[in-house]
């Protein structure tokens, strides 16, 4: 019964603490209490079974995936209706996430094979975006050097590549030392990019662009020990057509 609860009272408690900070912005030290209750309400889900891998691996998208969402509200400018409907969306997403680990876990005749995969692959492009345009902001406005938000950035992608490809049922060890390969092409790329005159949104999108085919280069070489050059061909393309676009869109500084 408590499982069922909390499959909808953790993401309450997230909408909450957005709205939260929407009227009091000094209230965002009360993210390490959400994200507390992320973690203990996971393993409450696995019995407190902390040992268990696959709790760790879970975690990885509810914990960043709220982090990157305050960091992206933070520097957010638009009118409070649209910030009420993205408070929304953001309970949405991890309402989706606690259902499906809830099916896993608790009720596997109700699980729809592949979902949980699926929406941990949206939800981590959208926190990659997210992450991207607090850490340009932060360059950009701030003036905060390149260096710490390149490590952050890092830890984070590594983090995320690892649990794409462990999911992608990688084996463990050829995952982990796969993701921080990647991470590091990842990272000298948000480099590159930092130097664009264009705006924080548009240097976002194209990180985000280039994590999204990095993880999917990088499973189908894993999987197939070979990059089809068909495949590379489609990727180059359709980012061609997607940079142009981007590129002759977005406003210069």
């Amino acid at each position: 019964m408590l499982d069922r609860l909390i499959v909808f009272l953790v993401p309450l408690s997230i909408m909450g603490f957005f709205v939260r900070i929407l009227i009091d912005p000094q209230s965002i030290y009360l993210l390490g209490l959400i994200l507390l209750l992320i973690f203990f309400s996971l393993a409450k889900f696995y019995s407190w079974k902390f040992k268990n891998k696959n709790f760790w691996y879970f975690l990885i998208t509810p914990i960043l995936f709220c982090i990157s969402s305050v960091l992206f509200f933070c520097f957010l400018e638009i009118n409070l209706f649209l910030k009420y409907f993205l408070i929304i969306l953001f309970t949405s997403f991890q309402w989706l996430i606690y259902k499906n680990i809830f099916f896993v876990l608790k009720m596997i005749q109700k699980y729809q094979p592949n979902t949980i995969r699926n929406i941990f692959n949206f939800v981590n492009l959208i926190s990659i975006f997210f992450f991207a345009v607090g850490f340009f902001a932060l360059i950009v406005l701030v003036r905060v050097p390149a260096w710490p938000m390149a490590i952050i950035l890092f830890l984070v992608s590594v983090l995320y590549f690892f649990q794409f490809f462990w999911i992608n049922k990688i084996q463990e060890k050829k995952a982990w030392f796969s993701a921080i390969i990647s991470a590091i092409i990842f990272v000298e790329m948000f480099f590159v990019i930092s130097f664009l005159p264009t705006s924080f949104y548009v240097d976002a999108l194209i990180l985000a662009l280039i994590y999204f085919n990095i993880k999917n280069l990088g499973k189908k070489h894993l999987l197939n020990n070979l990059i089809v050059k068909r495949d590379a061909i489609k990727y180059l393309i359709i980012d061609f057509f997607v940079l142009i676009f981007i590129l002759t869109t977005a406003q210069y500084h």
